[in-house]
């Protein structure tokens, strides 16, 4: 554990100019976004650079994460895996490793800050309201109408 704790304490503390650090990704949180064994590319970022809809990488528990950014409130980050239905725990921006700018995919390299992309990473936000303006309407009606 030592010696991740001092790779994040690098990672997190290199210089925010052009620094891009490439890892794999595990878990499956983001499909259909980003696929298990994926590697994105994340480029060290100045907080006003991170936008809603960005997919960022932030350090949990000792662990990086890539979800992606919902929202910016009061100094806390909002993050959520776009298969996933439950927000993150928010956290400040000191947890922020940075943005994610490609996925290299087999073969090919997907960049994420196109003008298609962008749009994309914005829609992708609009679908998480959606969705949980849906969840709360079917909790509703299961404790009102079924009882439940």
């Amino acid at each position: 554990m030592k010696y991740f704790v001092q790779i994040s304490d690098q990672i997190t503390s290199a210089p925010l100019n052009n620094t891009e650090i490439r890892m794999r990704v595990n878990g499956t949180s983001m499909l259909p976004s980003i696929r298990k064994n994926d590697i994105v590319i994340i480029k060290r970022a100045p907080m006003q650079q991170i936008t809603r809809g960005d997919i960022i990488c932030f350090l949990r528990n000792s662990e990086f994460v890539v979800h992606r950014l919902i929202s910016i409130k009061s100094g806390l980050f909002f993050t959520k895996g776009d298969r996933l239905i439950q927000n993150d725990i928010p956290f400040t921006k000191d947890k922020v490793v940075g943005v994610v700018i490609a996925i290299e995919r087999g073969n090919r390299t997907i960049f994420l800050q196109t003008p298609f992309r962008r749009i994309y990473n914005k829609i992708m936000v609009i679908n998480n309201a959606l969705l949980g303006i849906v969840i709360g309407i079917a909790r509703f009606i299961n404790q009102r109408i079924f009882k439940g």
